[in-house]
């Protein structure tokens, strides 16, 4: 198997500046660990990204696969052109489209991907419904070799409580876990997206789940969820959303987590 120069990564080997989001940086690094296995299967590896003008994570996978081809997407015009000139100045293979995910998932060629990146802004939505949807309907994932594909998303701690509520409750919990709203909804997102996954006989395995927020852009900034979620090209069954610990940002020591081997 290829390997790849992650210990030079520099979430590897330091924690963020000052003016840094902690807890982001904290969610990428668990990401880049999770997703080079995946992008490594293959000699043409790629990934899907939505990467808005921040490029701080695919720079980083770039200097570990400097094969790696990264497709991307970017709805917001003025965004769209900061992002491909910063993409050019770190010298990133990077054509980013101007297009919101949806559309580029439903009428693109398909070109299928070892990681999909989501980072979406805002809370679960149709919209985002039927972006997964339309990934898993059109087969932009790939199976390939002795790892699965990863889908990792970022979604807003938002009002979905009612909705999700029920989806993990079907699911006997751990002893000695609560239904707390914090856990529904850390947990409820998994479930979502392996009954997606199931419709089109693959499954879910929940990698990592973090709460967090994003204290840097806003003091009063609302809290994040980001999930690492392993796809496994046949249904399962034994799916549990309680099979990944969640990690709970806005309360743990992040100088302590940056520094344990993960």
């Amino acid at each position: 198997m290829k390997t790849a120069h992650y210990g030079n990564s520099r979430f590897e080997q330091q924690r963020p500046a000052v003016y840094q989001s902690e807890g982001k940086t904290y969610c990428r690094h668990i990401l880049e660990r999770e997703s080079i296995p995946a992008l490594l299967r293959t000699d043409e590896p790629r990934m899907f990204t939505l990467p808005a003008d921040s490029l701080e994570f695919e720079a980083s996978l770039n200097r570990a696969i400097p094969n790696l081809e990264i497709l991307a997407v970017e709805r917001r015009r003025s965004i769209h052109a900061t992002a491909q000139a910063k993409a050019t100045q770190l010298g990133l293979p990077l054509n980013i489209k101007l297009s919101s995910d949806l559309a580029f998932f439903e009428k693109s060629e398909v070109r299928q991907c070892d990681l999909m990146w989501l980072d979406y802004c805002g809370p679960y939505s149709p919209g985002k419904f039927n972006a997964m949807e339309t990934i898993f309907r059109r087969g932009w994932l790939r199976f390939a070799g002795d790892s699965n594909p990863i889908i990792a998303t970022t979604m807003m701690e938002g009002m979905d409580l009612n909705l999700f509520k029920e989806l993990v409750l079907a699911y006997a919990r751990p002893p000695g876990v609560k239904h707390y709203r914090q856990l529904i909804r850390m947990h409820s997102i998994p479930v979502w997206i392996n009954e997606i996954a199931h419709w089109y006989g693959c499954g879910i395995k929940v990698r990592s789940i973090v709460r967090y927020r994003d204290r840097v852009r806003s003091i009063n900034s609302r809290t994040m969820l980001f999930f690492v979620l392993e796809v496994t090209p046949e249904r399962r069954p034994d799916f549990s959303p309680w099979e990944a610990k969640a990690t709970n940002l806005t309360t743990a020591d992040l100088g302590r987590l940056f520094h344990v081997n993960n």
